[in-house]
């Protein structure tokens, strides 16, 4: 199943409906070091760490490595 990062918010799902633009399909995601902001594009982290979500919350497209600090955690 695909990943999608939303071009106008920054959003990342599984669930195109759930963006208001999903035309980009996420490879990998990176997390800032310093501030934890996630993008599937390296080039928009100040401190870019490869991570691999294990989870997303359902409700706001965050995504994590644990299920704890997500609303309505999914696998992915």
């Amino acid at each position: 199943m695909s990943t999608y990062q939303c071009k106008t918010c920054g959003k990342i799902s599984k669930d195109k409906s759930k963006l208001c633009d999903s035309s980009s399909t996420v490879s990998a995601l990176y997390v800032c070091g310093d501030c934890n902001k996630q993008s599937g594009s390296a080039e928009d982290i100040c401190k870019p760490k490869e991570v691999t979500p294990s989870f997303y919350c359902s409700k706001c497209g965050t995504s994590s490595t644990e299920k704890k600090g997500l609303c309505k955690p999914m696998s992915v």
